[in-house]
């Protein structure tokens, strides 16, 4: 990441800002309004107001319709959100409200998404993590407002992710491993911060789009939420992170040297390095000081910098740039795809993968997130990405999907 990094990793498939449910993509029937996959996963009952359709609608009639049939479901009736094994609405004798003992954080809908969001970043579930507290206490340890906090902890309650007694509000113990510990297996926490910093980031668009100038620059150094985006990248890279060692690797001889450029959540350094290859990553000095045990953990070597200044001292046999090029405009990119093939090896790979635009699922809409939150990112047409490449002198350039994800490899060869 070094001074660049920032949107997630992985754009949702369908039109959805993150933490923002899909839309059900099932067809209505003629009359009344079906609850698809999205409601009936949820365990959701209709409205009682029906919404009617006819052939001749257009698709954007359509989805509209699935908005609204969507919106108008009773969350309230959701089992997966409301109880554990208690049936929905009883109450155990020792507790106000006892819900649900698993939770998909990275899953809630918009609205839930930002009260847990709030709720950790600003205090109240680290509060009364390790003790019973009222409302009132809990306001007044955090300076804030008694009634909001009584309606927020009520609502975590709810959620299950507090137990509410006589006594007053406390964190269950299931759920403090994946909202706040970092070592834990399960954590999640800062991703769920970043969701909610994001969602609340998005709603600038309107203005944005008046001056196009973005809510933040998370370009630049030490941007305020770094830490939960490194978090958030982690998390995000998994699914792919094997996907793309074993499209790279067999390229490359065993113990192949190999620069990871913005590579500091580490997941994708440490699929190379179990595949036996021989890593550096290279990030901005803050993110190399977070991430700096785990990465030596696995035996991946680090270094610290800003990218648009330098790049370590070569050669690598290859360097890998994940997830970044959108950050930054035309004349950035190739820059950096010029200083790149200064540090590779003769006969040395590079390899791009990003939203490629017109082959990637979704990337005209993930460039949106580059307009809200960086001042000249975009997301690019293979044409573009070719021109750059064989302008920095690349040659061999040629795109790869990684499997089951929607971006893609751009791979490119540095003259033997």
């Amino acid at each position: 990441m070094a001074r660049n990094k920032v949107a997630v990793v992985e754009w949702p498939p369908l039109l959805e800002i993150p933490s923002i449910r899909p839309i059900a993509r099932e067809p209505h029937v003629h009359g009344e309004r079906t609850p698809g996959k999205a409601g009936a996963k949820l365990g959701l009952k209709p409205a009682a107001k029906q919404v009617t359709s006819t052939s001749a609608q257009s698709a954007a009639g359509r989805d509209h319709q699935k908005v609204q049939a969507f919106l108008s479901w009773d969350f309230t009736t959701a089992p997966g959100l409301r109880h554990g094994k208690e049936c929905a609405g009883s109450v155990r004798s020792d507790t106000i409200r006892s819900t649900v003992t698993d939770i998909d954080y990275t899953g809630l809908e918009w609205g839930r998404s930002i009260i847990v969001g709030t709720a950790l970043r600003d205090g109240l579930i680290p509060a009364v993590a390790n003790e019973t507290l009222t409302a009132e206490e809990t306001a007044q340890r955090l300076n804030l407002d008694s009634r909001a906090t009584h309606i927020m902890l009520s609502t975590l309650a709810e959620m299950g992710i507090l137990d509410e007694t006589a006594n007053g509000f406390r964190l269950r113990d299931e759920h403090r491993g994946p909202l706040l510990d970092e070592n834990h297996e399960k954590y999640v926490g800062g991703s769920v911060i970043h969701r909610f910093e994001l969602i609340t980031t998005w709603t600038n668009l309107p203005e944005i789009l008046k001056t196009g100038l973005p809510a933040e620059d998370r370009t630049r150094p030490n941007f305020e939420g770094t830490a939960t985006f490194i978090h958030q990248m982690r998390l995000s890279a998994r699914p792919g992170a094997e996907g793309v060692a074993a499209e790279v690797l067999p390229r490359l001889e065993r113990g192949a040297t190999i620069l990871d450029v913005g590579g500091g959540p580490g997941t994708n350094a440490e699929a190379f390095a179990s595949g036996g290859a021989r890593v550096t990553v290279f990030d901005r000095p803050e993110v190399i000081d977070q991430m700096r045990d785990l990465l030596a953990a696995s035996g991946i070597a680090v270094a610290a910098g800003d990218m648009n200044d330098s790049l370590p001292d070569g050669p690598f046999d290859a360097v890998y740039f994940g997830n970044t090029s959108h950050m930054y405009g035309p004349e950035e990119n190739q820059t950096l795809f010029a200083r790149m093939r200064e540090t590779l090896a003769p006969g040395g790979l590079l390899v791009v993968r990003e939203f490629v635009r017109g082959m990637s699922d979704d990337a005209a809409l993930f460039a949106v997130n580059m307009l809200i939150i960086t001042a000249r990112g975009n997301t690019y047409t293979a044409p573009e990405y070719e021109d750059w490449l064989l302008g920095a002198g690349f040659e061999a350039v040629e795109f790869v999907p990684v499997p089951g994800r929607g971006t893609h490899l751009i791979l490119a060869r540095n003259p033997a």
